[in-house]
C-alpha cells in the first residue's frame, strides 16, 4: 500500500479509506461496481435504479454522484449540474461534489471556484480535520486547483501542482491530462520560458491577454471534433469581450506565424479557423476587417492554417458577410501584392453566394465591372498585375454569364493582362459568356447551418480526406501497401 508523507497529511492507496468517509459498506462496494461501466456508458435504465439506490443508500453520497455522472455521459448538462448541485447541498464535506460543481464553474465562471474549494486552494486547508486522504482525492484536486491557476494566468501555481501530482502518480491519466494543459498554456502564453535571445528568430510576440483566457485556450488545443459542450460554454459569454478576444486570436496567428508553425509538437494549427466559426455564428460584422486581414496571408500561411478545405472556409465566410458586406471583399480583389488564390477563393465564393442568394445578382455584377475597370486602369501596377488571378477571377465571371461585363474583359485581354491558359482565348470566352448557363454547375459544399453544422461536415469532409488519400496510396502502389510496414520501423 503506497503511503505518501506530505508536511501535514499522509497520502494513501487505501480504499477502505474512502469507504470509510463515504458510508460505503461491502454490499454498497458491490453495486458500485456493477453499476459504474454502465453509468460510463450513459445506460438509461439506471435514470430509475440510481434514484432507488440514492433512497435506500441516503447517507452515501457517490450514488448522487454516479447520477449527475449519468446524466453528464448522456449528454444531458443541465440535469447533470442540477444532480451535482443536490449532491453539494446533501454531502457538503464529500470531495467529489464540491470537484465537480468546480468544473462546472471553471467553463463559466473561474472566479467562484475558490469559495467552493478554499481560498487557499489546499485540500488540508479545506479539510483541516483529517489526516490522511485518498490518492484520488489528492489528484483530483489538484488537478481542478491546477486548472483554476491556468485559466486566472497563475501559471506558476498551476506548475507547483503539477509537480505535487508528479511526485505521486506520475503516470495518471489527470496527471497526464494537466500537464498536455500546461504544455498548452505556454505556447499561448509563450513568453515564460523562451530565450530572449531567440526572440527575434522565433517572431515570439506576447500572446494575447484574454478576457476568457480558458475558453480561448481551448480554440488552441482543439480539433475538427470541437466537443458540442464547449461550444455552447462560448457561446455563451458575453458577447463584447467574447467578439474582442476571437479577433485576438486571429491577429495571433499572424504575429506569432512563425513560432506556432516550428513548433516541433504542434500537428495543426487550427485556432484561426475556429475563431472563424465563432465570429460566423455571432454574426460579429464587426470582426470582418480582422477575418479579411487572415485572408490577405502569404502561401506558407494557407498551406499550413487552411490545407485543402480553404473553398469551404472561405464559401462560408462571404456567405456569413458577403450580403451587406460586398464592398469590402471586392477592395480584397483590388489590393496589391496579395497571394494569387487568395483572390481567387474570394471570387469563386461569389457563385456560390449568387446560387443561394440570387437577389444579389445585380450588385456583384456592378463591383465586378468597378473591379475590372479598376484593373484596366491600374495595368502598369506590378503590385497588382496578376495574370494567373485575372484569368481565375474572368472564369468565375463566365461561369456566372455576366455578358454585359465583356467589354471589359476584352480589354484585358488587348493589354495582355489575363493567362490564357486559365480562362482560355478571347474567342473562347466570348462564346462561353454568351451561351446558355451549364446545367451541370459546381457542387459547392456550404456549412449553411449553425456552428455545430459547420463542425459536423468539416469533421466528415477531413475523414473523406484521410479516407481518399489512403485509398489514392493503395490504388497507386497496391492493396497491401500498408501492410509493407512494420510496427516496429523507426522512420
Amino acid at each position: 500500500m503506497l503511503q505518501y508523507q506530505l508536511s501535514s497529511y499522509k497520502i494513501s492507496t487505501d480504499h477502505e479509506l474512502l469507504d470509510k468517509e463515504n458510508h460505503i459498506t461491502f454490499e454498497v462496494r458491490k453495486i458500485l461496481e456493477e453499476i459504474q461501466p454502465d453509468v460510463l456508458k450513459g445506460k438509461s435504465h439506471l435514470l430509475k435504479r440510481l434514484p432507488r439506490l440514492i433512497k435506500q443508500n441516503p447517507r452515501v453520497p457517490v450514488f448522487k454522484n454516479l447520477l449527475a455522472t449519468l446524466h453528464n455521459e448522456r449528454g444531458e448538462k443541465e440535469q447533470a449540474f442540477k444532480a451535482n448541485r443536490w449532491l453539494v447541498k446533501e454531502h457538503p464535506n464529500y470531495l467529489f461534489g464540491r470537484l465537480n460543481l468546480a468544473v462546472e464553474y471553471l467553463d463559466t465562471a473561474p472566479e467562484k471556484i475558490p469559495s467552493i474549494l478554499g481560498e487557499s486552494m489546499e485540500l488540508k486547508a479545506l479539510y483541516p480535520n483529517r489526516e490522511e486522504f485518498h490518492i484520488e482525492e489528492f489528484i483530483a484536486f489538484n488537478q481542478i486547483a491546477a486548472l483554476y491557476f491556468l485559466a486566472t494566468n497563475d501559471f506558476p501555481q498551476a506548475q507547483i501542482r503539477l509537480e505535487m501530482m508528479q511526485g505521486i502518480a506520475p503516470e495518471h491519466p489527470k496527471t497526464n491530462y494537466l500537464q498536455e494543459r500546461i504544455q498548452q498554456f505556454k505556447l499561448t502564453e509563450h513568453s515564460e520560458n523562451k530565450n530572449p535571445e531567440n526572440q527575434d528568430k522565433m517572431q515570439a510576440h506576447q500572446a494575447p491577454k484574454f478576457n476568457f483566457p480558458l475558453q480561448m485556450q481551448w480554440l488552441y488545443e482543439e480539433d475538427y471534433d470541437f466537443p458540442k459542450n464547449k461550444i455552447a460554454t462560448i457561446l455563451r459569454l458575453d458577447r463584447k469581450p467574447l467578439i474582442e478576444d476571437l479577433k485576438k486570436v486571429l491577429q495571433d496567428s499572424i504575429l506569432r506565424f512563425n513560432y506556432f508553425s516550428e513548433e516541433d509538437e504542434i500537428d495543426f494549427l487550427l485556432f484561426p479557423i475556429h475563431a472563424i466559426f465563432f465570429l460566423e455564428e455571432l454574426e460579429a460584422e464587426e470582426a470582418l476587417p480582422e477575418i479579411l486581414e487572415v485572408l490577405a496571408q502569404n502561401e506558407e500561411y494557407y498551406e499550413i492554417i487552411f490545407g485543402d478545405f480553404i473553398n469551404e472556409i472561405v464559401n462560408s465566410i462571404v456567405y456569413s458577410f458577403g450580403e451587406h458586406h460586398l464592398d469590402q471583399f471586392f477592395s480584397f480583389l483590388e489590393q496589391p501584392s496579395i497571394y494569387t488564390f487568395s483572390k481567387s477563393y474570394i471570387s469563386e465564393a461569389m457563385l456560390l453566394l449568387l446560387k443561394e442568394k440570387p437577389n444579389l445578382e445585380e450588385k456583384v455584377q456592378a463591383h465586378y465591372k468597378s473591379l475590372l475597370e479598376t484593373l484596366i486602369e491600374k495595368k502598369d501596377d506590378k503590385t497588382l498585375v496578376d495574370q494567373l488571378a485575372y484569368g481565375l477571377i474572368i472564369s468565375d465571371i463566365v461561369e456566372l454569364r455576366m455578358n454585359a461585363l465583356y467589354p471589359e474583359i476584352k480589354k484585358l485581354y488587348q493589354l495582355d493582362l489575363v493567362a490564357e491558359d486559365v480562362c482560355g482565348t478571347i474567342e473562347e470566352v466570348e462564346e462561353d459568356i454568351f451561351s446558355d448557363p451549364d446545367l451541370d454547375q459546381k457542387d459547392y459544399s456550404l456549412p449553411k447551418g449553425s456552428i455545430y453544422k459547420k463542425y459536423e461536415i468539416w469533421k466528415k469532409d477531413y475523414e473523406e480526406f484521410l479516407e481518399n488519400e489512403f485509398k489514392d496510396l493503395e490504388d497507386e502502389f497496391g492493396d497491401n501497401f500498408f501492410d509493407d510496414f512494420d510496427e516496429d520501423d523507426d522512420f
